[in-house]
C-alpha cells in the first residue's frame, strides 16, 4: 500500500515538528521583523493562526518540550490575559478583521486551561478576526477531556482534535508517567465523534520499556478505533 524508503528512514533528522526548528531560533529575529512581515501581508490573503498553550496538568516524564505544570491558576490566568492582548494587537496591526482560514490550538495541552478561559480566547478571535470559514483544530490530552470540553468544542465549531495517545501499553505508560487506559481513549473517541469532531492520534515509538510487540499492539488497537490520521513520532531522550 505504501512504498518503503529505508534510505530515508536511516537519515538523521531533527526531532522537532516545527519549522524552522528550535536550533535555528536566534535573537536576530524580533519584534521589528515580525511587524515588517505583518505589514507586507496582502490585504486579501487568508491567514492561519496558531495559539500555543505551554502548560500541562501532568508533565510526561519523557517530555523535552518547554512546558510548565498547570497547577498555579494565577499563572494560567496571566498567560491567557497576555494572549488575549496579543490577538488584539496582531489584528490591529493587520488593519482589522482579516479573514482566517485555519486556527490551531497546541501546546502543551490546550485543555490544561480552565474551559472558560479557552472559550474566552475563541471569543476574542471572533471579535478580532473574520473566523466564519476557519477550520479549527485542537490538541487534547485525553486524561483531561470531559463532556463539558467536548460539548464546548462542538458548539464553537472545532473541526478536528488530535489526541495525545502516545502508547496503549500499560507498562510503558507507567514508565513515562502518562497513564491513560485504552477505555479512556475509546470514550474520548466516541464522545468526539458524537459531537461530529474528526479525531487523530499522536503516537510514539522507541519509548522507555517499549518493545516492538508493544508498538504493534498499540498500532492495531489504534487502527481498530479508526482515527482519520495517525502521527507516529520517534522518541528522543532529552
Amino acid at each position: 500500500m505504501f512504498r518503503y524508503h529505508p534510505d530515508l528512514l536511516a537519515a538523521p533528522v531533527p526531532r522537532y515538528t516545527s519549522y524552522p526548528t528550535a536550533a535555528q531560533f536566534t535573537d536576530a529575529v524580533g519584534a521589528e521583523a515580525l511587524e515588517e512581515r505583518l505589514d507586507r501581508l496582502p490585504q486579501d490573503a487568508g491567514i492561519s493562526l496558531y495559539l500555543h498553550i505551554p502548560y500541562c496538568h501532568d508533565i510526561c516524564w519523557y517530555c523535552g518540550c518547554n512546558t510548565g505544570a498547570a497547577t498555579r491558576p494565577r499563572r494560567l490566568a496571566t498567560y491567557v490575559d497576555a494572549l488575549e492582548q496579543e490577538i488584539a494587537l496582531v489584528a490591529s496591526r493587520l488593519g482589522g478583521r482579516r479573514r482566517v482560514t485555519h486556527i490551531a490550538f497546541g501546546g502543551g495541552s490546550p485543555n490544561s486551561l480552565p474551559l472558560v478561559d479557552w472559550v474566552r480566547l475563541n471569543h476574542q478571535l471572533l471579535l478580532c478576526f473574520d473566523t466564519s470559514d476557519a477550520v479549527l483544530s485542537v490538541e487534547i490530552d485525553p486524561r483531561r477531556l470531559d463532556r463539558a470540553w467536548i460539548d464546548a468544542m462542538g458548539q464553537i465549531g472545532v473541526s478536528r482534535v488530535n489526541l495525545g495517545v502516545q502508547t496503549l501499553a500499560p507498562h510503558v505508560q507507567q514508565a513515562i508517567g502518562r497513564v491513560q487506559p485504552v477505555e479512556m481513549v475509546e470514550a474520548a473517541v466516541e464522545g468526539l465523534r458524537r459531537a461530529h469532531i474528526d479525531v487523530g492520534f499522536d503516537l510514539m515509538y522507541g519509548l522507555p520499556g517499549q518493545s516492538e510487540v508493544d508498538l504493534i499492539e498499540t498500532l492495531e488497537t489504534s487502527i481498530r478505533l479508526a482515527p482519520s490520521r495517525i502521527a507516529l513520532f520517534g522518541y528522543a531522550h532529552m
